[in-house]
């Protein structure tokens, strides 16, 4: 009985994994103020934008 709810919860855990992946943002909007954009905000969505390939829209400030 054990390993039946195991193998369950496995699937379970394995099959909501699959959706978020397949759910992965292609573009992340970022708002705030020009302070904070100026300071550290456009080198650092630069530098996520090259690691990862997700878009950085900044606006704000």
């Amino acid at each position: 009985m054990k390993s039946v709810i195991k193998y369950f919860i496995t699937a379970a855990v394995l099959l909501c994994t699959s959706f978020t992946t397949a759910v992965m943002a292609a573009e992340i909007n970022w708002t705030g103020c020009g302070i904070t954009k100026k300071a550290f905000m456009s080198e650092l969505a630069a530098a996520y934008e090259k690691k990862t390939g997700t878009t950085v829209k900044l606006s704000g400030g």
